[in-house]
C-alpha cells in the first residue's frame, strides 16, 4: 500500500504540472504572423499601407498594399471601381518594366536605367506620357497602385524605397496609361541641327563619289 500511495502521489504531481503548463499556454494569444492569409501563395508578408511619398515624385492617390496581383480585374478591385479620380481604367494599357506579357510592344521604361532591387528601385521613362497614369508595384504576394499626376516627360526618373518589401522582394512594376498619351520624345532643336549637318555630310560624300 505504501508503494502504491507513492506511485499515486507521483502520478498526481505530474498531472498537476501538465495541467498548469496547458493553462499557461492557453492564456497566451496565438502569434498572428505578418501575413493577411489571403491565399495567394508565396511569402505571406504584410507590407503595410502605401504612402503618397513612397515615390520620389509624389502620387496624388494610392491604394494598397493588399493581397493580389496587378491584372486589370484586380486593379479595379484595388482602387475600388472602374475609374480612379476620373481616370477610366478601361482606357488604360499595361506597360511592364520588362515589357513581358504587357500586351504592348511599346517600351515605356528605359530598360538600361530601370532597376528593381529587394526593397527599392528606379523607374526611368523612355517615353512621354501626356496624361494621368497609374504605377503598380508588386512585392511578394501584395500589390499597391499609385495614381500619378498630369504625365511625365521622357527621361524622368522616379525612385522608390519601401523597406517592408525587403523580405518579400519586388516582382515587377507596371505603368497603366492610355495608349494615346504615349509619345516618343521630340528631338530638341540642337538635335535637329546635328541631324541636318549629318544629312548634308552624307549628301556631300555621295556627290563626290558620283
Amino acid at each position: 500500500m505504501h508503494t502504491t500511495a507513492k506511485t499515486f502521489a507521483r502520478t498526481l504531481a505530474i498531472a498537476t504540472l501538465a495541467a498548469a503548463s496547458l493553462t499557461a499556454h492557453a492564456g497566451k494569444p496565438a502569434n498572428p504572423g505578418k501575413g493577411h492569409g489571403v491565399g495567394h501563395g508565396g511569402s505571406n508578408v504584410t507590407l503595410g499601407a502605401c504612402q503618397l511619398t513612397d515615390l520620389s515624385v509624389a502620387a496624388t492617390a494610392c491604394a494598397g498594399y493588399v493581397g493580389g496581383n496587378d491584372s486589370a480585374g484586380e486593379l479595379a478591385a484595388l482602387v475600388g471601381g472602374t475609374s480612379w479620380q476620373g481616370l477610366s481604367l478601361a482606357s488604360l494599357t499595361a506597360y511592364k518594366d520588362s515589357n513581358i506579357g504587357s500586351g504592348s510592344t511599346v517600351a515605356v521604361f528605359d530598360a538600361a536605367r530601370t532597376t528593381l532591387d529587394e526593397s527599392r528601385g528606379t523607374l526611368s521613362f523612355l517615353q512621354h506620357i501626356g496624361g494621368p497614369f497609374i504605377i503598380t508595384l508588386k512585392g511578394g504576394n501584395e500589390v499597391a497602385a499609385y495614381l500619378m499626376g498630369p504625365g511625365v516627360t521622357a527621361g524622368t526618373v522616379i525612385n522608390f524605397d519601401i523597406p517592408d518589401v525587403q523580405s518579400a522582394g519586388l516582382s515587377h512594376a507596371t505603368v497603366w496609361a492610355a495608349a494615346s498619351d504615349i509619345a516618343a520624345p521630340v528631338p530638341e532643336p540642337e538635335t535637329y541641327a546635328l541631324m541636318l549637318v549629318g544629312l548634308a555630310a552624307v549628301g556631300f560624300v555621295a556627290r563626290r563619289r558620283a
